[in-house]
């Protein structure tokens, strides 16, 4: 059986324990995770495998996404599940949106605005 890799982004925050878990269960993924955190990197379990990446919260598209892309390509990985709405965003105005597992970019940008996420739910319910 092939298993598919997945690249889990905010590798070290307090849900991708649970994603992992959760998809274990089917033993056909494996996983590799990313974190702009040096510290959360530290309580990724050892059997991943891990890499250090900018922030997508401080820098640009550009450089995050030539950092992704290197993992992307090194660990020949099918998809991408982005944990933060930032990420999500980037990846899915990026080459790789076809792989990124989430909302389309448009979606993603009106729920990044928790603002405008109300506003338009107003309209919708109203």
């Amino acid at each position: 059986m092939i298993k598919r890799k997945l690249l889990i982004t905010c590798g070290g925050g307090i849900y991708t324990k649970s994603i992992i878990e959760s998809l274990s269960h089917n033993q056909k993924f494996s996983f590799v995770l990313c974190d702009c955190n040096p510290h959360s990197i530290l309580f990724i379990e050892k059997s991943f495998k891990t890499y250090l990446v900018p922030s997508a919260e401080d820098t640009c598209r550009e450089e995050y996404i030539e950092a992704i892309s290197k993992i992307i390509f090194k660990e020949k990985i099918s998809y991408i599940i982005p944990m933060s709405d930032k990420e999500a965003i980037y990846l899915k105005g990026s080459e790789f949106q076809s792989i990124t597992l989430s909302a389309e970019k448009n979606i993603c940008q009106l729920f990044a605005n928790k603002y405008l996420t109300i506003v338009n739910l107003k309209k919708i319910l109203n």
